[in-house]
This record gives C-alpha cells, structure tokens and sequence, in this order.
C-alpha cells in the first residue's frame, strides 16, 4: 500500500482517478515459497551469498559465563522463588 501511495504520488495522479490496488490477506499461503530463501535463490532473486548470509548465525556465543552452572546453582533474593 505504501508502494501505491508513493507511485500515486510520483506520477501526480489527482483526484477524480481510480487506483486499485491489490493486497495479500497474509503469507501463510506463501510461507514455503517467498519466505525460503532457498526458494527464492532457485528463481532468481536472491543470490548464493545472500541466502548464506540470510542462514549464518548472528548469536554471540556466550563462552565466558555459566557454562558449567545449573539454574539450581544460582543464588536468589529471599523474596524471590527458587526455580
């Protein structure tokens, strides 16, 4: 819709004209398509790097704390429940 809106803008259609525009209901019906970037390298719009990059991790690891801790292990507020 805001697509519509910049392009009737761009081109000064005034008042008085008709501009449909056609909007999807939602995605759930596309999900396996558009929404996959594998699929969407298989048709030409996304290239090989850019489905790498949509798929690497972007978590930090966290390797410095806790690793060898369980939640038992943690200390609490007395007003607070013990998990």
């Amino acid at each position: 819709m805001a697509c519509a809106v910049e392009y009737i803008k761009k081109h000064n259609i005034g008042k008085g004209k008709t501009c449909v525009v056609v909007c999807a209901d939602g995605v759930r019906n596309y999900m396996t398509k558009f929404l996959n970037a594998d699929w969407m390298n298989e048709y030409g719009f996304l290239t090989e790097e850019e489905v790498f990059e949509l798929n690497a991790c972007k978590l930090v690891p966290n390797n410095e704390w806790g690793q060898d801790k369980k939640v038992s292990d943690m200390k609490f507020n007395d007003n607070q429940q013990k998990l």
